[in-house]
Parts: structure tokens; C-alpha cells; sequence
């Protein structure tokens, strides 16, 4: 009767499965690392949903018209700096209410630049919406007996 002895030393002997298994799988990671490089140097549109920050509130202070939470704002640029745009949390829509009164000041699309922080090679192909209307006026608050 023999008897099989287990070394921890000695491996089990790989059959050819096995042994193409690693090679295959690197191939495919190399493989889709140049898809994405290759794909990533075109040039691409996308809408980012940039949410709207206004800066110096006034106390006691509120906006007498509606507006929007984030504007959607179509760019085009190569791959790797749209990606990086799309992927980064820090793209908001800056608008300072220092010098807004009652008086209501229309803000376009065109200024988005002086808005927004964007990449320079990265162009601005439309915003929605396309203007703003920002104007505020005193905030009250009143109790009213039921």
C-alpha cells in the first residue's frame, strides 16, 4: 500500500490552462489601456449639472426672483480634459451679491466665463439657462394668527 506524503515545498503541477490564465489577462488590461488612451485624445461634448454658489449674502437679504440650484453647461474639449472637468467636484458657478440691490441685474451666458473656473482649452457650447435674473430685496417674516 503506498502512501501519498504532502510536502508544503512541492506544488501541484500546473496544466496549460493555468498557465495562459495570467498572460491572457495582461493582454486584456493592455489591451484596454491603449483603447482608453487612444479614445481619450479625440475630441467630446458633454452637459455638466455645475451647481450655482452665491457669494457675500447680505444679512437679512433674500432673492426676489427664482433661481436655479446648478445650470447645465455644455463643453467640448479633448477626452482627458473633459474627463478630468466632469470628474472634478470643485466646477461651481460663483456669483457675488456685493453690488446687487433691488435693481435687477440680468447675468448671460456669455459671462460664464468670469463665473465658472474651466480649463482653457475647454469651450463653452451652451448654458441653460441661458440668463439669470438676480435681484434681492428685505426678508420678512411674519406670524399670522390661525
Amino acid at each position: 500500500m503506498a502512501v501519498s506524503v504532502y510536502s508544503p515545498h512541492t506544488m501541484p503541477a500546473l496544466n496549460s490552462t493555468q498557465k495562459r490564465l495570467p498572460v491572457a489577462a495582461g493582454a486584456v488590461i493592455v489591451a484596454a489601456a491603449l483603447w482608453v488612451s487612444v479614445n481619450m485624445q479625440a475630441e467630446y461634448s458633454v452637459v455638466k449639472s455645475v451647481p450655482v454658489v452665491f457669494e457675500e449674502m447680505k444679512e437679512g437679504k433674500a432673492f426676489r426672483y427664482p433661481i436655479p440650484k446648478a445650470m447645465s453647461v455644455r463643453v467640448r474639449g479633448s477626452g482627458w480634459v473633459v474627463a478630468r472637468l466632469f470628474l472634478s467636484p470643485d466646477v461651481k458657478y460663483f456669483i457675488s451679491l456685493a453690488s446687487i440691490t433691488s435693481e435687477p441685474v440680468v447675468i448671460t451666458a456669455r459671462e460664464i466665463q468670469n463665473h465658472v473656473t474651466l480649463p482653457g482649452d475647454v469651450t463653452v457650447v451652451d448654458v441653460k439657462p441661458e440668463t439669470l435674473l438676480v435681484a434681492l430685496s428685505d426678508y420678512v417674516e411674519k406670524r399670522v394668527p390661525v
